[in-house]
């Protein structure tokens, strides 16, 4: 995909494992952030105002095969798409995978919502008579379901970039979406559910974590 768009083959620094791995840490950095219309400026300026794809297109694909581990990018694009039709304002590459990360109808918390509510973890749930069970699809990445004493929950991949990208969509949801922080709530939701080794065993088993670290 980078040679797609015109990077000089010659220029190593791209092809080089370790620099490779450097440049997608930083990518997703919050603090390394530029707006996202200057970005898209930049890059029609590099291709003379007439560039192979719309920058969009290119960051979605770009993240979805080299960032986390998504297959179709288009499936991603359509949502990204109605997502700022809806009149919201793309920020920056950080926003752009927290949009990746969004229920298809969002909710947003009122003001004076200063606690949530602890939920048992998966060994004491499973104790409770809860099923647990692996969703097998979901409109967005971190799919919930809890319905009849099933808790559905998507797949959840432990990517390389997994918890980077979640503590930084983190702190642009604090400053940016306090009273829709979606992965903050996900964030929590882990915390209780994952509680011991035992919890963490026990989701393994029911291949509802599966871990690409490395």
């Amino acid at each position: 995909m980078i040679g797609e768009v015109g990077i000089d083959p010659l220029d190593q620094a791209f092809y080089l494992p370790n620099q490779v791995s450097h440049f997608k840490t930083n990518l997703v950095l919050l603090k390394n952030q530029i707006q996202f219309f200057v970005l898209n400026n930049f890059f029609q300026s590099a291709f003379h105002g007439c560039p192979p794809m719309r920058f969009l297109e290119f960051c979605v694909n770009y993240m979805a095969s080299s960032i986390i581990p998504i297959k179709d990018s288009g499936k991603l694009l359509r949502k990204v798409k109605e997502y700022l039709n809806l009149g919201h304002e793309l920020k920056n590459l950080v926003d752009l995978l927290r949009i990746f990360h969004l229920p298809s109808t969002m909710k947003t918390t009122s003001a004076n919502v200063e606690e949530l509510i602890s939920i048992p973890n998966a060994v004491q749930l499973q104790e409770a008579g809860v099923q647990l069970l692996k969703v097998s699809s979901s409109d967005y990445l971190l799919g919930i379901k809890f319905t009849k004493g099933v808790l559905e929950i998507l797949m959840l991949i432990g990517h390389d970039y997994f918890e980077l990208i979640m503590r930084n969509i983190f702190v642009l949801e604090s400053y940016h979406y306090p009273y829709q922080s979606y992965i903050g709530y996900y964030d929590f939701f882990l915390q209780m559910l994952v509680d011991t080794d035992k919890d963490a065993n026990l989701l393994i088993q029911n291949d509802i974590i599966k871990d690409w670290l490395g």
